[in-house]
């Protein structure tokens, strides 16, 4: 039996989740990749999602220098990053690979 319970990916119409899971001290990021004809149905879907939700921030996107693949950075300001997006980027197929990134990097080498 698979543990893919996502079986919607960026077809879910609207975003289930009102605000993030407070987070002590910082911010979270994601990146991903996928096809590049997919970057505007990514785009409008992620600002459909996100529209409401200030903490939700759109870095950058667009495409990697040497594959050329589709790619899209955000950052969750103040909260965790959607357990629930995290799931879509895992089990969805058109999701070539993502990792997740804490920005500002919490270094404890330098006390």
């Amino acid at each position: 039996m698979t543990q893919d319970l996502v079986p919607y990916g960026f077809n879910l119409d609207l975003w289930p989740q009102e605000h993030g899971q407070p987070l002590e001290g910082g911010t979270m990021g994601v990146w991903f990749t996928f096809e590049p004809e997919r970057l505007d149905f990514l785009l409008q879907t992620l600002h459909r999602w996100f529209e409401e939700r200030d903490e939700v921030v759109l870095v950058e996107f667009g495409t990697t220098d040497k594959q050329g693949t589709g790619c899209i950075m955000m950052e969750w300001e103040g909260c965790a990053i959607d357990q629930l997006f995290l799931d879509i980027l895992r089990t969805d197929d058109t999701i070539l690979d993502y990792a997740t990134y804490d920005p500002e990097g919490d270094d404890d080498d330098d006390e």
